[in-house]
C-alpha cells in the first residue's frame, strides 16, 4: 500500500517517502504524521495539534524549514490516543526505553496542585526540560522539501529530544520541579520525554487507549498510567496516575505476551493462552454481563470461554475486543450494537463468540476510537464489519472489499478521523555490500558476526540477516546496537540454526528428515511464513498409527498445510484406529474441531 493514500503524507513527495521505513498518521484530526527514515531519523509533519509532533511547539501549524536537528531514539514502534482535549503519542525503542509527548494524561487536580511535581506522561518530576549536554541529535537527511512553498500541511520537520542529564556517577539527575497553580491545566509536552520505569526495566511494546497507556516489559510484566475513571489502569482504584504502575492482582507472577487498549478498558493475553481484561464493562468487554454486574472492574478478570486455543493476535476497538487464533478463527466480545463483532445481529456479548464466516484469517484490525473491525483472510482478501457512521451504514457480518489489498485501506477510507490502526512499516531496498550472499555463507573473511551454537561457530553477515529475516532484523536492533559486538550465542540445536541460516543465504537447506518438526516449529516461532511453507513442502512425513495423532496436532498448531493433508490421507483408511488413540484425548478444542471438519470434508464418518 502506498504511503501517499494518507492526507498528511501526500504532501511530502515521493523522493522523501521512498526514504522512509515507517510512517504513522494519527491524531484527533487525522492531520499529523511521523516518519522514520532509513537513517533512523524521526521526522514530523502536520498541524501539530496538542504539540503531538514533538517539535517544541503546540497548536501552531509548522512552517517550512531548511536544516534542523533530528531525533535519533532508535524507534521500534509508536502508539497514540486522543480525546476532545487533544492528542498524545508514545514511542518505544529497540533498547527498551519509552518516550511520550503531546497532551498530558493521568493528571488530576490533586496532582497538579501544589504537589511539587509536574509529572506528565509518567516522565517523573518535570523531565521535559530543555536541551542539555546529552541531548540525542543527528543530522537531517539531505532531502529537498521545496523551501518557500506554502502547503496545506507542514513539510517534514525533524524532532529533537531531551533525555536525562547524567551526573558524574551516571545516574539520572533531575532538574528542579515546576509547581503549577491549582487553576492551571497541565502543560503540553512539546518534545519527546523519557518515561520513568523501575531500574533495569526494558519495554518491548506499548498500547494506548483514549487517555491511558499500557507498557509490556520484556519479562512479561505490564505497567499502566493515565486516566483511571473506569479502572482502566487495573490497579484496584479509580485514581489517575501520571507515572507507570505495575499491574498485579490476578496478573501477579504471570507472564503477559500481548496487550491492547480500548476506549476506557484494557486487555492482555498470557503465555498460557489465558486472557484478562479490566476497566469499562458497559458492554461486557471485561467478560461479565453488564446488566447484572458493576459497569467497570478495577483489576484484571479472566475472560471465560477461551479454553484450548492458541492466540495469534489480540486487539481492541472502542468498546469491543477481537481475538485471532492460530487456525484463523476470529472471536469477539463486548459491544455489538452496530455489528462490531460480526455475529449477524446487534446483541452485545460478554462471552467470546466466533465471527460468523467460513473464512480463515491471519490478521485483524480495530482502533480504540471507533467501532470498525477488519480482517485479512488467508486468501489475502480484505473484510470489514461494524459501524461506519460517516457513510450511514453498518455491516453485521464480514463484508469483502474486493479492491482492497491492505487493512489500512479500510481505515484510510472509512475511519473518522482517517488514521492508521498501527504504523505502516515497509522493507527498504537492501544496501548490502555482499553481492552474492549464497557464496558468503560461512565465509570467515567477510563475516562481521559469529553465531555460536552448542560450541560451534557459524560465520554470518549482519546486513544479510537483517534484510532477509524479520526475526534477525529485530534481534540485532534490540540487542546488538554496538558495532563492536561480534558474537551471538543461540540456545537451540546447531543443525536447526545452521539449516535456517543456510536457507537465509541460499534459499535451500540440506537437512535430515528428523529435523522437520524442529524446523517447522522454528519457522512458526520466528514468524517466517516463507520458510515454514518451504519446510512444509520440502519434507515428506512418514505418517503412521503411532504418530498420526501427534503430527496432526502439530500441523494445526503451526498451520502446516502439507503435513495436515498427509495426516488426513492416512486417516482415510485408519479413522477407527486414530479415534481410539489415547493422544486424541489430549487434543485441544481447536485440533478436535479441525479434525472433525477435515473428516467431514472427506466423508470419513460414512456408515
Amino acid at each position: 500500500m502506498d504511503f501517499k493514500i494518507w492526507t498528511p503524507l501526500s504532501y511530502l513527495g515521493q523522493p522523501f517517502l521512498q526514504q522512509c521505513r515507517l510512517a504513522y498518521v494519527f491524531g484527533r484530526n487525522g492531520r499529523d504524521a511521523l516518519c522514520i527514515t532509513a537513517e533512523e531519523d524521526l521526522v514530523a509533519c502536520g498541524i501539530n495539534e496538542s504539540g503531538c509532533l514533538g517539535v517544541g511547539t503546540d497548536f501552531t501549524p509548522l512552517k517550512l524549514m531548511g536544516d534542523s536537528t533530528s531525533c535519533k531514539i532508535n524507534v521500534k514502534g509508536l502508539s497514540s490516543g486522543f480525546d476532545a482535549k487533544g492528542t498524545f503519542i508514545v514511542a518505544y525503542t529497540y533498547t527498551g526505553q519509552v518516550y511520550a509527548w503531546g497532551k498530558p494524561i493521568g493528571h488530576s487536580p490533586q496532582a497538579v496542585s501544589g504537589s511539587g511535581t509536574n509529572n506528565n506522561f509518567g516522565a517523573g518530576p518535570n523531565k521535559n526540560f530543555g536541551a542539555g549536554p546529552n541531548s540525542i541529535f543527528g543530522a537531517v537527511p539531505n532531502v529537498n522539501f521545496g523551501a518557500g512553498v506554502t502547503l496545506p500541511f507542514s513539510a517534514p520537520i525533524s524532532i529533537s529530544t531531551s533525555p536525562f542529564v547524567s551526573n558524574s556517577s551516571g545516574s539520572a539527575k533531575q532538574p528542579s520541579p515546576i509547581i503549577s497553580k491549582p487553576t492551571q491545566p497541565p502543560p503540553i509536552i512539546s518534545k519527546p520525554t523519557l518515561v520513568s520505569f523501575p531500574s533495569a526495566t526494558e519495554i518491548s511494546e506499548v498500547a494506548c487507549g483514549t487517555s491511558h497507556c499500557l507498557a509490556l516489559s520484556k519479562d512479561g510484566k505490564v505497567y499502566s498510567w493515565g486516566s483511571n475513571n473506569f479502572g482502566q489502569l487495573g490497579n484496584n482504584s479509580q485514581v489517575n496516575s501520571v507515572n507507570p504502575i505495575l499491574i498485579q492482582g490476578n496478573l501477579k507472577d504471570k507472564r503477559v505476551v500481548k496487550i491492547s487498549c480500548g476506549d476506557n478498558f484494557s486487555v492482555v493475553a498470557l503465555d498460557n493462552e489465558q486472557v484478562y481484561a479490566w476497566g469499562d464493562n458497559s458492554y461486557g468487554q471485561v467478560g461479565f454481563d453488564s446488566l447484572s454486574h458493576t459497569p467497570y472492574f478495577l483489576s484484571p478478570n479472566k475472560i471465560r470461554g477461551l479454553n484450548d486455543i492458541y492466540i495469534k493476535e489480540l486487539i481492541c476497538g472502542k468498546a469491543h475486543i477481537l481475538l485471532l487464533t492460530n487456525v484463523g478463527v476470529v472471536y469477539g466480545w463486548g459491544k455489538n450494537t452496530r455489528g462490531e463483532l460480526g455475529l449477524g445481529d446487534n446483541v452485545s456479548r460478554f462471552v467470546p463468540e466466533p465471527v460468523q464466516t467460513e473464512e480463515k484469517f491471519f490478521e485483524i484490525a480495530a482502533m480504540s476510537h471507533c467501532s470498525i473491525s477488519a480482517a485479512m483472510s488467508d486468501k489475502f482478501q480484505v473484510f470489514m464489519w461494524g459501524d461506519f457512521p460517516e457513510f450511514t451504514f453498518t455491516y453485521h457480518t464480514p463484508k469483502q472489499m474486493k479492491h482492497y489489498k491492505s487493512l489500512q485501506e479500510v481505515f484510510a477510507n472509512f475511519s473518522s478521523p482517517r488514521i492508521m490502526y498501527k504504523p505502516m512499516v515497509r522493507q527498504l531496498p537492501s544496501k548490502s555490500t555482499v553481492s552474492t550472499p549464497e557464496k558468503n555463507f560461512q565465509d570467515m573473511a567477510t563475516s562481521d558476526l559469529t553465531i555460536t551454537v552448542e560450541g560451534k561457530q557459524i560465520y554470518v553477515h549482519r546486513e544479510i540477516l537483517s534484510s532477509r529475516s524479520n526475526y534477525f532484523e529485530t534481534l540485532l536492533k534490540e540487542h546488538w546496537t554496538q558495532k563492536n559486538q561480534k558474537v551471538l550465542d543461540m540456545d537451540r540445536s546447531y543443525d536447526v540454526i545452521h539449516s535456517y541460516l543456510q536457507y537465509i543465504y541460499t534459499g535451500k537447506i540440506e537437512a535430515n528428515q528428523n529435523l522437520a518438526l524442529e524446523l517447522l516449529n522454528l519457522a512458526e516461532e520466528y514468524q517466517d511464513l516463507t520458510f515454514k511453507n518451504f519446510c512444509d513442502e520440502y519434507f515428506n512425513f512418514n505418517v503412521e498409527i503411532d504418530n498420526v495423532a501427534s503430527l496432526f496436532d502439530f500441523a494445526v498448531k503451526v498451520n502446516a498445510t502439507k503435513l495436515l493433508e498427509s495426516c488426513m490421507q492416512f486417516a482415510g483408511n485408519h479413522i477407527s484406529e486414530i479415534l481410539s488413540n489415547p493422544v486424541v484425548l489430549e487434543w485441544n478444542i481447536n485440533t478436535k474441531q479441525e479434525f472433525l471438519m477435515q473428516c467431514k470434508k472427506r466423508n470419513l464418518f460414512r456408515s
